[in-house]
């Protein structure tokens, strides 16, 4: 299992090496559209954060306020878990659903970052459950605290730590 997982992660964090400029020939030249119609070119980050022998890490995909990607827990005595993250960006505040698997269960959690610099500062706050389904109960309340942030990297210059 834990093979699988960093399997999936390999696969799921190679996108962060990927050029994020479309090539010449991508590009539409037949139509000239207005600066409030262009979209944005993709933009990938991939961040990270190792506690002792436990590694949670998240590749993005971000077009203009809509963003997707994959996160990963690796956690060295626990069950880990990986799935998929979608959400959108509001200012500096990534307002995301992690859609996850873990002990053969699905669930889905409510998550919250915030860009600091080259870091993304994980959102803390009380949380509820219905279902399968974590949400906050009072998203004014989150806490952003330098202790919970990921340091971006890139796949290709660092060292993995699993």
């Amino acid at each position: 299992m834990r093979s699988l997982l960093f399997f999936l992660f390999l696969v799921s964090i190679i996108a962060c090496q990927g050029n994020s400029e479309p090539a010449d020939s991508d590009k539409d030249t037949t139509t000239s559209q207005s600066s409030d119609n262009v979209s944005a070119t993709p933009l990938e980050q991939c961040y990270r954060k190792v506690l002792a022998r436990d590694t949670f890490a998240i590749s993005i995909t971000e077009t203009g306020e809509a963003i997707s990607g994959t996160r990963l827990f690796d956690n060295y005595e626990k069950h880990s878990s990986s799935g998929s993250v979608k959400g959108r960006s509001s200012g500096d505040t990534l307002k995301l659903w992690y859609d996850f698997q873990s002990e053969r269960m699905n669930s889905v959690m409510e998550v919250y970052f915030k860009r600091t610099g080259d870091k993304l500062v994980r959102g803390v706050g009380t949380m509820d459950v219905k279902g399968d389904t974590s949400y906050f109960t009072n998203r004014s309340d989150i806490k952003f605290e330098e202790k919970e942030g990921w340091d971006g990297f890139s796949p290709v210059a660092s060292t993995w730590g699993f």
